[in-house]
Formats: C-alpha cells, structure tokens, sequence
C-alpha cells in the first residue's frame, strides 16, 4: 500500500472508531508506530481536526465526518464472500443484517459493478453439511449475546454440562463471542465459579437478560482471555478407542489437539494435547486419578486392601461428592474401606485440574 492510500485509509479507520492507539494502526497497516506518528502528522497539517490523548489513543473530533465512501467492485466483493462464508456460521437474524447491509452498499455502486457482483454471486458457493442440529438451533442466542455485550447487561442462563448432562443457572457478565470447532462461544465472568467460563450457545437452554449491568472495566478484554488461555501449558491426554469408534473419529480429531496414534489390542490409542483439563468431568478425573494410584500401588507390590489413608482434595466439593459411587465402585471389590478426608481448595497445582487424591499405604 501506497502512503497516499495509507494515509486515506488511516482517516477512514479513525472515523469507524471512537479511539485508535498508535500500535493498533501500526498494526493494522504493517507498518512501524514512528510512520503512523508521520501520517497523523500529515492529516494535522491538511486540516483534519484529530485529537490525542496520552495513553489512550488518537480520535476524530465528533463535529467532522467524511461524506459517504464508495465501494469499490474488488471491496464489495470481498464482502459478498464474507457473507458466503459466515451463511452458515451465524443465526438468521444476523444474516439478514448482513444481507441487508450488502444490498444498501450495492445499490449505490455503478451498473456494470452491480452486474459482476451478480456475477460472483452466481459462481461461489461454500458448502453447507447437513446436520442433526439447525443452524438457528445451535447458535440461537447470537442476538441476546450481542445485546448483553453492547449494553454491559448481566444474564442468566440454564446451561447443561457437555459431561455430566446436568443444567446449572449461572449469572454471567460477558466479555466477547468466541467461533470455533464449529460452535459459537460466550466467554463470561462467572459469578458462580467466580471466575471465567466458556459456554457453547447450543448448550444453553435459557437465557435472560437482566436489568443489571455490569462495569466492563473491571474485566479482561476478550482479546486478553485468548491470550492466557493460548499461553496455558498442554497436558497430554491419551485415550483408547474401539477399532469401530476410531473410524468416526475423521477430521474431527484435529479440533481437540490430536498429535498422534497407535494400534494396540484394545484398539487404537490416540494422543491429544490440550490446556484445557477442565474439559475432562471430575468423574473421570477420579477415575484416572484411581488408575495411577493402583499403578504405583502395583510397582510396590501392593493392592487397594493396603490404603491405610485417601485425602480428596477438589475444587467442586459438592461435584466431588455426587461421584464418590467411582471411589465404592473401585475400593469395594478390594476390600479396602481407608478413611477419608474430603477437602475444599481454590486450586489445584496444574490449570484445570479438580481433583487429587493423595494416598497412604502400608505393607
């Protein structure tokens, strides 16, 4: 890009938001934050009123405004294949804004960039798979997410667990929608877990918009949760298919961090890697944790019938507790009946882990 179309693009960035950093335009345009000082200079000295602000950014005085911008045929396109692009991954609503947005920008362009849009209307297509799930089903509450976020409006929803298939109410403060492994997400401060959260939109059953507003300030920025999240250490989880499950596993894999995978009699092993361990329900979290201490119980020649002591310790103590039937179901068969200590805590020492048996044994 050229500066002239730099320069011009730069005013047209500012007029679209209320407040630019210098490292946002930096970014944007891929240039260093000493040319973007350049051409805000040049803007200053052409008569465009622009205002800054020490560590907060530059802005447009409200009194001036750029007068209607023509869409080019190559822009305008590029919208066009946005729209076929997103035709399946937002709800009805959302895609008739755009559509209608779309229209109103064709309908100013000359005839002969209307008809190649027509044109490239007709010739790309993005394929649609048929599913046991409307798109309108899946992502029904885009609209009232969008809502909440524009308004900083507190919401409570009835959200089922993809695990336990139990429905909670939780009160959420919203802070961004998330797309991805073909879902729409909302992240929110959960004032339940008093912590941030990510609900699938298709698992919530209700949702409602409370007069309550929240301080947006007070939270981290969307962009901030990605970013710790992205930087989250992965834990390696493997775990063993039938050799007729494994062949359904397809594509999908590769959206929950598959790295690898191996044929053993039981089936075929495959080996994911994820920062999420949270995903993982606290049943099975225990049922794992009871894995590997009869795996170190076993090297010593030892058995469940020489616990002699089981300290729990878990960060849902009552989720804890509805899944205790895993402890019976394992202990029982080995006569083993140690007493136990179930404890509360805030944390454990690896992100997104639930539970943690510590265990004493005798010969």
């Amino acid at each position: 890009m050229n500066r002239f179309d730099r320069v011009t693009s730069i005013l047209v960035y500012l007029q679209a938001k209320s407040v630019v950093t210098a490292q946002e335009l930096a970014t944007r345009f891929d240039v260093s934050e000493r040319t973007i000082y350049r051409d805000i200079r040049s803007l200053e000295n052409a008569g465009i009123p622009i205002g800054a602000e020490t560590g907060v950014g530059y802005f447009l005085d409200k009194s001036y405004r750029l007068p209607p911008v023509v869409f080019t045929r190559e822009e305008a396109a590029s919208l066009l294949l946005g729209a076929k692009m997103i035709e399946s991954r937002v709800d009805t609503a959302v895609r008739a804004e755009y559509m209608t947005a779309l229209d109103k920008i064709c309908a100013v362009m000359e005839s002969e960039d209307q008809d190649y849009l027509t044109m490239m209307d007709d010739s790309i297509a993005v394929y649609k798979p048929e599913t046991t799930e409307t798109t309108s089903v899946q992502d029904r509450w885009l609209t009232e997410c969008r809502t909440s976020l524009s308004r900083s409006q507190v919401i409570t929803v009835l959200y089922e667990s993809g695990f336990t298939q139990e429905a909670t109410r939780r009160e959420l403060e919203p802070i961004g929608l998330y797309h991805y492994s073909n879902h729409w997400h909302l992240i929110a401060w959960c004032r339940l877990r008093a912590d941030y959260r990510d609900f699938r939109l298709d698992r919530i059953e209700m949702l409602t918009l409370q007069p309550e507003q929240f301080v947006r300030r007070d939270h981290s920025s969307l962009q901030e949760y990605l970013q710790r999240e992205s930087n989250k250490e992965l834990q390696e989880i493997v775990v063993t298919f039938s050799f007729e499950a494994a062949r359904f596993a397809g594509e999908q894999r590769y959206n929950f961090g598959f790295i690898g995978e191996r044929e053993t009699q039981a089936g075929i092993e495959m080996t994911f890697v994820t920062p999420y361990l949270d995903y993982i329900s606290v049943r099975d979290q225990i049922s794992l944790a009871l894995d590997n201490l009869e795996a170190v119980l076993a090297a010593a020649d030892m058995t469940f019938a020489n616990l002699t002591k089981l300290s729990i310790y878990a960060t849902d103590v009552d989720d804890a507790l509805k899944n205790f039937d895993v402890l019976e179901a394992r202990l029982g068969p080995a006569g083993a009946s140690p007493p136990m200590t179930l404890l509360g805590v805030t944390r454990l020492a690896i992100p997104g882990l639930q539970v943690e048996i510590e265990a004493t044994a005798a010969d």
